[in-house]
């Protein structure tokens, strides 16, 4: 491949500087293989990507109690459950083909699933007060019970609680609260890696504290543990399952260059490895649009050069022509 050739004009006279074009070929080949290789090698796991059930959060000492991460699995969103007037619910229906937060929690538990909700509220609740995503507008929660004793009634006294306290009118609509038979609630938990244990003599049950994000199709997108649940996580989770419908171009920026999930730890952190991708990125376009302004400057130059001496070596019709 010949080198491309620039025209440079210094002490009146005209010389070439070479630009080896098959060395910018090179450099940019190498960098984009750095960027596909750190891309296939440490991405993280995204909504339709396969189950990872290794992740999980063991919050109670227990056995048999844990929320094991199985990523990317598909709800049965057929399962049907009860709302908070008693009329037959499917979850299809109640997550309404949006990004949905569901949350497992029986209604009279005596601590550790009240904290949940009330961690699930306070965020979605600041997150709307700061212009972000709205329940209903953008996404839906879903409580279900995880106790089948428990009733309809039970479940429309906690959904008046918590939408009264997010305090965003039409929300009561689309945070649903619901209650199930045990064959429904078993089939759901399974899925999604819920486990919990019953203890006959206290009469309680022996659960860890976490949430799911869903796509808007029912795939399990993204896990978080605890009983707080920091409201700039839960904006980059939505996104994510939303991708990228939802959240400010900011996030979006944030999740495409620089923060990755963490399935471990059930959270969001700067990706060093997508730090790196993106530096290659920028360096390559940098090296071809300084090349290619540099071009563009430089046969300009030649061009009016060019011209130039071609009006000075034609010859002026107002000079007399010699006897």
């Amino acid at each position: 491949m010949k080198p491309l050739f620039v025209c440079y004009k210094s002490d009146s006279k005209i010389g070439f500087w070479a630009i080896s074009s098959k060395r910018l070929i090179r450099l940019g080949l190498i960098l984009l293989a750095l960027t596909f290789l750190i891309d296939g090698s440490h991405s993280s796991v995204f909504a339709g990507d396969a189950a990872m059930p290794n992740s999980k959060a063991n919050t109670d000492p227990q056995p048999n109690v844990d929320i094991e991460q199985h990523l990317g699995t598909q709800i049965p969103m057929d399962l049907m459950f009860k709302d908070e007037r008693g009329k037959p619910i499917s979850l299809a229906d109640a997550c309404e083909d949006k990004p949905t937060i569901l949350v497992l929690a029986y209604y009279t538990c005596p601590m550790l699933c009240t904290q949940v909700l009330n961690g699930v509220c306070a965020s979605l609740k600041d997150i709307a007060q700061k212009g972000g995503p709205v329940i209903g507008k953008d996404f839906n929660v879903v409580t279900v019970s995880f106790n089948p004793k428990e009733n309809y009634t039970l479940a429309f006294m906690k959904r008046k609680s918590y939408t009264d306290e997010y305090g965003i009118p039409g929300s009561e609509n689309h945070w649903r609260f619901l209650v199930g038979s045990t064959e429904s609630i078993n089939t759901l938990c399974e899925t999604v890696g819920f486990k919990y244990v019953y203890d006959k003599n206290r009469k309680d049950f022996y659960h860890s504290s976490g949430i799911m994000i869903l796509t808007p199709k029912g795939k399990i997108s993204r896990y978080f543990y605890g009983i707080e649940f920091p409201p700039a996580q839960i904006k980059l989770g939505l996104s994510e399952a939303s991708n990228g419908k939802i959240g400010s171009l900011a996030e979006k920026l944030k999740l495409l260059c620089m923060m990755s999930y963490d399935p471990e730890k059930a959270s969001y952190s700067v990706s060093f490895f997508k730090l790196v991708q993106t530096m290659c990125v920028i360096t390559l376009v940098s090296i071809f649009s300084y090349v290619g302004i540099s071009l563009f400057r430089e046969r300009r130059k030649m061009a009016q050069l060019n011209a130039k001496e071609f009006d000075d070596n034609r010859p002026n019709p107002e000079s007399k022509i010699p006897e």
